[in-house]
């Protein structure tokens, strides 16, 4: 009776896997496509300039949020359209979400449009798949125009795969679950994103019109223009990060011009800065070498500012990379976790007795990323 019994709960559990896998809508992509278009980091900027992701402990871990051009203005009025046949179970205002449009499927799925500009559908409507729903916008908060997209399976987000025109989930040119970009140091601005860096004084926003791919490109003019970083995770100082290496072009005109590196502390002070040498305007890539620690003992930093050249008339910036490197090998993680950060699957818990760093497992694979680390050999392991 009992080897009876245990067969036949692996016999329902397979018929209910079975069903489930049948219910889940058949995708496409919920606009026209054919165009050029990416995933971007959730809700912009926080009060810290910091890139904010979809945590594992939100409801919308699996939430996407699509975007085209330069993920700006010039994309409201875009047609957004349903991703799958259904009925529409709310069209109109939802707080947080803006103008918004649910739909129901079979089998409990559900499917979100947030932040339209408009809706063209009422509650009640049956939709088939591509019926427009609505037009892109920026309503329900300060952002640019974007589609938050989310697939609901029995009231929580699921990873809306397989989705026609869309696959392997890539979050503004990342592993997409639940990565903490705020939190990286080295960045390659995969596609043309920022990866969470933002403009700063006498910087302005400009398409992503540069052919070399993997940069990121701004628009300059002003007498001290920079950009600048996410936050960092805890622990990141000079003593540790003893070196910032950069690659980047000035498209421009005029003589070269001072570069300067500023750095913020963990009291919020920016008054930490230090010349790295001479910027030409030549429209060439150069690569650049900061000694943070030569300039600043254990300095905490929170946030760095890059700035390429000073009174500049209108020009543009195009960064290749970014590199924030530890010289560490060894991690006690005494008070902090010392630039590792929590890549997906974990969160946060508290420090213990001050000699280790706790975090808590949320779901399968979690994982944790070093900080970035250069010329590490076997002689160190």
């Amino acid at each position: 009776m009992k080897k009876m019994y245990w067969m036949f709960t692996a016999l329902l559990f397979v018929f209910q896997a079975n069903f489930v896998f049948a219910g889940m809508p058949d995708l496409k992509l919920p606009f026209s496509g054919g165009e050029s278009w990416r995933i971007s980091c959730a809700y912009q900027e926080d009060s810290n300039g910091a890139c904010k992701t979809h945590r594992p402990d939100q409801i919308d871990e699996y939430a996407l949020d699509f975007n085209w051009g330069n993920q700006s203005y010039s994309d409201c009025g875009k047609s957004i359209v349903a991703v799958a046949k259904g009925t529409v179970a709310y069209a109109g205002w939802y707080n947080g979400y803006g103008w918004t449009v649910d739909i129901d499927h079979n089998d409990n799925y559900t499917t979100r449009y947030a932040h339209l500009q408009s809706t063209s559908v009422i509650s009640g409507d049956n939709v088939t798949q591509g019926q427009e729903i609505g037009k892109c916008g920026s309503s329900g908060g300060d952002w640019s125009c974007h589609l938050h997209f989310v697939l609901y399976h029995n009231n929580w987000s699921t990873p809306p795969e397989p989705m026609s025109g869309y696959t392997g989930f890539v979050h503004d040119g990342g592993p997409y679950l639940s990565d903490n970009y705020f939190n990286l140091t080295h960045f390659t601005f995969p596609s043309h994103s920022s990866q969470g860096w933002i403009y700063g004084f006498d910087t302005q926003t400009i398409s992503q019109t540069q052919t070399d791919l993997n940069t990121w490109m701004i628009a300059v003019n002003g007498s001290n223009p920079g950009i600048v970083s996410p936050s960092f995770a805890s622990g990141i100082n000079t003593d540790q990060f003893k070196t910032l290496k950069f690659s980047a072009r000035v498209d421009g005109s005029g003589s070269s011009s001072p570069g300067y590196i500023w750095i913020k502390d963990s009291a919020g002070n920016w008054n930490h800065g230090v010349y790295f040498g001479s910027v030409p305007r030549d429209y060439s890539y150069h690569g650049y070498t900061v000694n943070l620690a030569g300039a600043f003992s254990n300095l905490d930093i929170s946030q760095i500012s890059i700035e390429l050249t000073e009174n500049g008339g209108y020009e543009h910036w195009i960064f290749d990379w970014v590199k924030l490197i530890s010289s560490y090998y060894h991690w006690n993680f005494t008070d902090s976790q010392l630039g590792w950060t929590i890549r997906q699957h974990c969160q946060f818990a508290d420090f213990f007795d001050n000699t280790f760093w706790r975090i808590e497992p949320t779901g399968k694979q979690p994982q944790i990323v070093s900080p970035y680390l250069e010329n590490i050999s076997s002689d160190y392991i």
